[in-house]
Parts: structure tokens; C-alpha cells; sequence
């Protein structure tokens, strides 16, 4: 078995389990003797010719049969308009397509066909956990049929009319998405011009299953499927690799932007059977001598500054750190942890805090550490925050009634348990950032910065600012200050906990107290002038929009021991700031931006603005911001 090239694939797969999705195309299925949709729309069109008492030249090429139809009804051939010219009605469709879409016997009599070993394979990767999500443009049943044999569970079939609820991204349990049709219904795409445009709920969940999972492609060319080109060209695939597999006279589309999109990592193989044998076995393999253990973050750490020391460590990292994610994400999506009947809401409190830190530790440390050895990794930081500040509230009550104790009432609690939704996020935001704001790394630091609340897959809203900081998730002080006082011995101080947290995390990186608490101080100065930056391209921030200051980003640990003071550590980090930045994506790259906010603060705490030598074109006019 030759593996090199299988090796990477399957790496990546056991890696991030159910993290890569499937791109299988008529590669898959013509060993089992099944035509590809060209083959079947040329034979359709043959048989038309024979009906009309003409032959087609060269009639074996798709190609040839397409523009014949074109030239003779003086339009382009779609499959309604095949079916159409056959006569192929509704009542008698399945029987009359048999002999197209299937392989025959000398009598048109269909014969029977098996999933193939690669059917098979991939069945096996179900059922060990490392596939849930497969995309094809084939429209047999071999795949269903395998996958029910190897783990007694029929997949869900997504079409283009099936229900929204049916179309989840969610990996539990195994979907076939058939974005050219179903032997079920037989509303089949299979001519060019059925395959230019797809229906915008197959377009947007195709969308959606990109902008969360890798891809393997498998069997598809590529070369009339121009509508779900178009679709992979325009989706969001940064956050895992993806391979497509090529036989040795094979090559991808000539399609800059679909190449651009995706960034395709060529996997030369023998055939699919034997693709897919080689994966199951390497990843086989990788499951029996592998030992779960616990990732604390020293070895987090010491993960990423090697990586960071491979020729090409773009794709180790991305698997580690996305892995990470994906724990954490799991972890959040837990449903029904606090139970019915007599509950202490403190414990269940106390417990929900520390499972999500301990889980959010790990990939805290190495974005953290990523930001501060290198600053050229900042999409991979936006990319993890940006998932972690778009996570779903999940039902945290088990059915069943209870008494919550050490709480005013269920609302209350909920309310609670709703905000630590948003914890992950927010240590991973601060350990990211007072590392990135250490080192001045900039590129890091406006990746922080950036991420948005998303609206859905297509659009992007608004910051989050208002959504994660610190007074908002710890708004439920009787809960945190028992929790403080029992971690950490204080009380009193809602920044005890985001500061104590994030300095164990970052303790080799930035270590010795004082370094820690100046950037830390530092970097909270950042995020406010970073959320000012917002308000000042949409709507003016006064002080009268934030007269209760707790409630506000821009209440900081600083400001709460010194009230409207800045620390010397903060002037002087800020000072010749212009010369920082320059040439950095900070502030979109737009000094004067920066200083606008930078006099804002200090406009509404009645401050001398810190020295940034960045002269402000509100200065040259003669205002002062």
C-alpha cells in the first residue's frame, strides 16, 4: 500500500473527526457498472435521434449528442426536456428510465448493482465516527445501502426539496446531501444546463456545510457542474484544508476562482476503491495506537511553537487549533445538565464554569501562543474567535420539574447559564489579545478585534463587544463572587476571575506578575478604543450612552482601581503608536481611526489623551476630537 498520499487525508481526518465532509462525484460509482450523468443525458439524447430516424456522429461523446439536441430543437437540452421528447410521463417515469440510468442486459432488462469497495470504505468511516456529512452529485442508492449495512442505521437523504429541519450541519448522525437528484424521486440534474444554477436552499446549505467542514474530494471533475463550482467558489472554506483526489492524467478545473476558494491540496490516487481502503486502514491504525490524553496547556503551548518550526506548518496548525475548537464547541452544545428535582444552582453553576474553562485552556494557549511568536496567522485567529462568538444557546434544563436553590428563580438562572455560553469566547479573546498586545503583534490583535455576530452564512452584523465583555457575562454576581471566593480567595472584584484565568494560561509566555497586569491593563485600553472605533463609523458614542459604566466594554480592571487615570503603562505603550502600526492591518489599517478613539476615551472620562504621535486630521482642522 502506498500511502503518501493518503497519509495527509487520513491524518487530518482522524484529527478533527467529523469535521470533513465528503465531495463525491460519478468517480464513485461507475465500478459498480452506473453511468455518470453525462453518459446518461448522451444516451437519452441517442435514443431521441433513433426516434426522429437519425444517427448521431461521434454520437459516444456527451458533448457531440449536447450540441446535436442544441442544433436540432434549437435549444439546449435539459432533463424535463429529455423526458419530454421520450414521452416519459409521470405514471410510467420510473420504468422508462431504467434503461438509462442503470446498466442492462442485452434485453434493456436493468441488472443488479453493489456498493463497491469504496461505497464500503466509506460506510466503515461512519461507523467509526469519522464521516457524518457527505456531498454527491450521484443518484443511486449504493452509498445509503452500504452505510445501513456496516452500521444498521439508514443516512438522512437531503434533496433540494426536502424540509429546512432536515438540512442540519449538526454531526449527529449521517447525511447525504444529493445535490443532482435522487433515484427516490427522479427529479435528476444531469445537463449542463440543469447543472449551471442551483435552488437557493441547496445553494445556502451547500454554503453552510463549507463555512463549518473540511472537504475530500472524490470522483468529481468538475466539468459540467458549473452551478456547484459557482457555489464552492463563493463559500467561506478557511477553516479546514481540503484534498481533492486526481488520477495521474487527471487535473482540477482551469477556475481561478473556484482555486482560489478552496486552495486544493492534490491527492494523486489509483482509483477510488482503492482511496478510500488506504484512508479506513491508516486511520484504522491511528485509532489503536492512539492514547486520549488530556491536552493541559504546556503541552498546548509546546504543540504550536513546533509546528511553528515545520517547513509548512500552516496545515498542522489549522488541524490542531480547529480540533481544539471543536472541543470546546462540543462541550458547549451539551444539553440538559442541570437536573430535575432538588438542585443547589451554585453547584451546577460552579461546575458548568469550570468544565467550559478547562476545555477553552487548551486552544486559548495556542492561539495565544500563535499570536504572540507570529503575526502572520491572523485569519487563522479571526476564523476561532469568530466561531466561538457565534455558538447557539442550547436547552440547559432536563425535563422533569425542579427547586433551584440559591437562586431568585429559573429565569434568573437561565439567564445565567445563557451568558457562559459566551465565556469560552471571551477567555479566548483575552488570552489571544493581551498575548498579541505583549508581543505587538498587531495583525493578531485587529483579529481579535474584529469578529462579528453573524446574522446567518451570508451576512455578517454587527461587533461584539456589547455581547462579550466582562460585566455582561458576569452580571450574575452572587454566583461569581462565591465562585471567586471559593478559586481564587476574593470576592468583591468581577475582573478576578477573566484575569486569574488567562494569567494561568499565559504564564510562560508573559511571565512574572507585573509584565502580566500591564498588558493586561494594556490590552483592555485596546479593546475599548476598539469598540469606540465602532460607534464612531455608525453612531456617535457620548457620555450619556454609558452612565452606568459596569454595564459598558468599556469598564476596565484599570479604571476600577484607578477610576480616570491611565496608568504610565498604558501612555507609554501607546506612545509613538504611529510608527507601531504602520503598515498593519490594525484599525483596518487606518491610523486616524485609531487616534479618533484614542481622543474619545479621553473626551468622555475627562482625560489628557496619551501621546500617540499620530497627528489627527480633526487636529489640522483646527477640532479636537
Amino acid at each position: 500500500m502506498n500511502t503518501d498520499g493518503v497519509v495527509p487525508v487520513a491524518y487530518a481526518m482522524h484529527a478533527s473527526p467529523k469535521r470533513y465532509a465528503l465531495l463525491l462525484g460519478a468517480g464513485i460509482s461507475v465500478a459498480a457498472g452506473l453511468p455518470s450523468g453525462k453518459e446518461v443525458t448522451a444516451k437519452m439524447i441517442r435514443e431521441i435521434a433513433l426516434s426522429h430516424e437519425r444517427r448521431i456522429e461521434g454520437g459516444d461523446d456527451a458533448k457531440v449528442c449536447i450540441q446535436w439536441f442544441t442544433d436540432e430543437f434549437d435549444e439546449p437540452p435539459t432533463f424535463d426536456k429529455l423526458m419530454a421528447k421520450l414521452g416519459i410521463e409521470e405514471e410510467n417515469r420510473r420504468e422508462t428510465l431504467q434503461p438509462f440510468i442503470l446498466p442492462t442486459d442485452e434485453k434493456e432488462n436493468p441488472l443488479p448493482v453493489k456498493p463497491t469497495p469504496a461505497h464500503r470504505m466509506i460506510a466503515e468511516l461512519v461507523k467509526d465516527k469519522i464521516v457524518s456529512l457527505i456531498i454527491t452529485t450521484n443518484f443511486d442508492h449504493l452509498l445509503e445501502r452500504a452505510i445501513e449495512d456496516v452500521t444498521g442505521i439508514r443516512p438522512i437523504v437531503v434533496r433540494s426539496d426536502s424540509n429546512q429541519n432536515v438540512m442540519s450541519i449538526f454531526p449527529d448522525i449521517c447525511r447525504i446531501v444529493k445535490v443532482n437528484g435522487d433515484f427516490e424521486n427522479l427529479e435528476l440534474k444531469i445537463t449542463p444546463e440543469d447543472l449551471a444554477s442551483y435552488d437557493v436552499d441547496i445553494k445556502n446549505y451547500i454554503q453552510r456545510i463549507c463555512a463549518e467542514y473540511g472537504l475530500v474530494i472524490c470522483g468529481w471533475s468538475g466539468d459540467y457542474d458549473y452551478g456547484l463550482r459557482e457555489i464552492l467558489s463563493s463559500a467561506n472554506l478557511r477553516r479546514y484544508p481540503t484534498f481533492w483526489c486526481l488520477h495521474p492524467d487527471a487535473e482540477i478545473p482551469d477556475d481561478s476562482d473556484l482555486i482560489k476558494a478552496l486552495k486544493p491540496i492534490p491527492i494523486e490516487i489509483e482509483s477510488a476503491d482503492q482511496f478510500f481502503t488506504d484512508v479506513h486502514t491508516v486511520v484504522s491504525r491511528l485509532q489503536s495506537i492512539e492514547r486520549v490524553q488530556p491536552l493541559t496547556v504546556s503541552v498546548a503551548i509546546r504543540k504550536v511553537t513546533d509546528a511553528l518550526q515545520q517547513p509548512k506548518p500552516d496545515v498542522i496548525l489549522s488541524q490542531l487549533i480547529h480540533n481544539q475548537t471543536d472541543i470546546v464547541l462540543n462541550g458547549l452544545a451539551q444539553k440538559g445538565y442541570v437536573p430535575a428535582g432538588n438542585v443547589q444552582a451554585s453547584e451546577i453553576f460552579n461546575d458548568r464554569v469550570n468544565t467550559l474553562s478547562r476545555k477553552t485552556a487548551s486552544l486559548a494557549a495556542m492561539l495565544a501562543t500563535l499570536s504572540y511568536y507570529d503575526d502572520n496567522y491572523a485569519d487563522l485567529v479571526y476564523d476561532d474567535i469568530e466561531r466561538l462568538v457565534n455558538v447557539q444557546f442550547v436547552e440547559p434544563f432536563a425535563e422533569g420539574k425542579r427547586n433551584l436553590n440559591g437562586v431568585p428563580s429559573k429565569s434568573f438562572f437561565r439567564e445565567c447559564l445563557y451568558n457562559l455560553r459566551l465565556l469560552p469566547a471571551l477567555i479566548v479573546i483575552y488570552s489571544c489579545g493581551i498575548a498579541a498586545t505583549k508581543s505587538e503583534h498587531f495583525n493578531s490583535l485587529e483579529a481579535v478585534f474584529t469578529p462579528k455576530i453573524r446574522k446567518d452564512y451570508t451576512e455578517y452584523g454587527e461587533a461584539y463587544f456589547e455581547y462579550i465583555n466582562i460585566h455582561r457575562i458576569f452580571r450574575c454576581s452572587d454566583l461569581w463572587v462565591e465562585l471567586n471566593r471559593h478559586q481564587f480567595d476574593q470576592s468583591e472584584d468581577i475582573f478576578t476571575y477573566t484575569y486569574e484565568t488567562c494569567h494561568g494560561i499565559l504564564r510562560d509566555l508573559i511571565p512574572g506578575n507585573n509584565r502580566y497586569s500591564e498588558a493586561f491593563d494594556i490590552f483592555e485600553y485596546l479593546y475599548g478604543l476598539a469598540y469606540l472605533s465602532t460607534g464612531i463609523r455608525d453612531h456617535d458614542h457620548t457620555s450619556a450612552d454609558i452612565d452606568y459604566q459596569e454595564a459598558h466594554p468599556l469598564f476596565s480592571r484599570f479604571r476600577k482601581m484607578q477610576g480616570n487615570v491611565l496608568p504610565d503603562s498604558i501612555r507609554s505603550y501607546v506612545s509613538d503608536f504611529g510608527e507601531k502600526i504602520e503598515g498593519t492591518r490594525f484599525f483596518g489599517g487606518d491610523p486616524q481611526l485609531f487616534e479618533r478613539c484614542n481622543r474619545k476615551f479621553a473626551e468622555i472620562y475627562g482625560l489628557n489623551a496619551p501621546n500617540s504621535g499620530i497627528m489627527s486630521e480633526d487636529v489640522n482642522q483646527g477640532g479636537v476630537y
